[in-house]
């Protein structure tokens, strides 16, 4: 990639990554007072950051948080990330690969 192009994508690119963390911060405290919990924000950023460094090695989109997803599943009664397996399994069980 070339230099130039790297210099202008820089300033977006941070811009972006701070949007992200603060919005994945905001859904984070927002149901951590709703269920009781604490967020530690450094471990936040920590997860954030090796999650979109891993998927840039496999074409991944950047994760962030979902208000409307965690809202459904707060709904739903899901107390661990298991719930995205379970959504995940059965989408892929109803809507099979048409390839």
């Amino acid at each position: 990639m070339q230099l130039a192009l790297m210099r202008q994508l820089l300033r977006p690119a941070l811009i972006l990554a701070i949007v992200s963390y603060m919005i994945t911060i905001s859904i984070g405290n927002t149901f951590a007072l709703k269920h009781g919990y604490e967020v530690q924000a450094d471990q936040e950023l920590l997860a954030l950051g090796l999650s979109n460094v891993m998927g840039a090695f496999f074409q991944a989109y950047p994760s962030s948080g979902s208000l409307s997803r965690s809202a459904v599943a707060s709904a739903a009664g899901a107390r661990s990330p298991l719930h995205g397996l379970v959504q995940v399994t059965t989408w892929r069980s109803l809507w099979p690969d048409p390839s």
